[in-house]
């Protein structure tokens, strides 16, 4: 079984934990969760409800982009059977029962998250994590990713911190745009907001930080290719032919537009 994303069957949900406040258009938690050699693990599980129908694939197509684009992330995931008395007892939402479970999102546990943006009367501590992002590796790479994918939503909560200068990513629920996309939301040409890119530099953009998003921004091309056979066999199960089809054409087009979209951001004139 060489897929990147798992499938993990009811029987690999051992028991929930604890509520989480992160994920707020999901149902998420951390949970006990059985590998595939059935050694047990922490895992976040998110369930999205039927108001949010598209958050399952947004995160399996921003994990296996940003996994092609060599980002971090956590290393295990999977599409896992949840007991459905499980999210029932402990969530308000209306979800898409499969019988007796619930399809969901799970990712291992791998560091602390810097909730810091929730706290803007701690400024010290919020420089802090952003200094600490700017000075990462893959943080260009990451500002590029999201801008290519559409993520509006990226924020220091969706990035964990496991060391000095060593970050993962996680939660993919608005890639591309939101949970609640349909083929008119995804406009190849369209400028969508880059939270955390536009948010730092306010188009006032370090020129190794500009030459760096556009070095990323040349591979997208391949990055699609590399994706796309995983890619489309979770489109085909989830979602219709039409929206499976616009969606891999939004992906493969901007991916092609990268460059030039981004010297157009950031205004560096280089060939």
């Amino acid at each position: 079984m060489n897929d990147i994303v798992k499938v993990l069957s009811f029987d690999k949900y051992i028991a929930p934990l604890e509520h989480t406040s992160d994920g707020q258009m999901a149902a998420t938690h951390l949970a006990s969760v059985k590998w595939i050699d059935n050694k047990p693990g922490r895992f976040y599980v998110k369930v999205y409800p039927k108001c949010h129908p598209k958050g399952l694939i947004n995160e399996i197509t921003g994990y296996l982009v940003a996994h092609a684009a060599g980002i971090p992330q956590p290393k295990k995931v999977a599409v896992i059977q949840i007991p459905k008395e499980v999210i029932d007892q402990n969530f308000q939402e209306d979800f898409q029962s499969s019988g007796d479970y619930y399809w969901g999102w799970a990712s291992e546990e791998s560091g602390n998250t810097p909730n810091t943006y929730l706290k803007m009367d701690d400024m010290v501590s919020y420089q802090h994590c952003i200094d600490n992002l700017q000075k990462w590796t893959s943080f260009p790479a990451l500002l590029a990713f999201d801008d290519w994918v559409a993520n509006q939503d990226r924020n220091t909560g969706n990035i964990t911190i496991k060391g000095n200068n060593d970050f993962y990513i996680i939660d993919h629920g608005n890639v591309p745009v939101s949970e609640k996309w349909t083929k008119d939301c995804l406009v190849v040409e369209n400028t969508y907001c880059n939270k955390l890119l536009d948010g730092l530099y306010q188009n006032n953009y370090p020129l190794p930080l500009s030459v760096s998003l556009v070095e990323s921004s040349r591979l997208h091309p391949e990055v699609f290719k590399k994706a796309q056979t995983e890619l489309i066999k979770w489109c085909d199960v989830l979602l219709d032919s039409e929206s499976s089809s616009h969606l891999q054409l939004f992906l493969e087009a901007r991916a092609n537009l990268s460059v030039s979209r981004i010297k157009n951001k950031t205004g560096l004139l280089v060939a």
